[in-house]
């Protein structure tokens, strides 16, 4: 079988030089989850880059503190709202497999 039929509907690959040690370890937790050593790698980067979202959305936050009409809207809404049951936070909470 010839390489250009193997490569067919196949994106575009390249090599990227790592440390052998770290290519090991990335290898290594691929398999151990059960992934290929470049979905391992593209959910790394989509943990990453979701991680650096919400740290500019904290600076953003912490940039622009709340004035007087953020706390009186929110005595408004609190005042709409009936008093919830207090929730048990001691319980580390369940989510979805596909969430992990």
């Amino acid at each position: 079988m010839a390489l250009a039929s193997i490569l067919i509907g196949m994106p575009p690959v390249t090599t990227i030089k790592v440390p052998v040690e770290l290519r090991d370890r990335l290898g290594a937790e691929a398999r151990a989850k059960g992934k290929t050593l470049a979905q391992f790698i593209a959910k790394l980067l989509d943990e990453y880059e979701r991680e650096q979202r919400w740290n500019e959305l904290g600076e953003a936050i912490r940039k622009s503190p709340p004035d007087e009409q953020y706390f009186a809207d929110l005595r408004w809404f609190d005042a709409l709202e009936p008093e919830l049951p207090e929730e048990d936070w001691s319980k580390e909470p369940s989510y979805p497999e596909e969430w992990r």
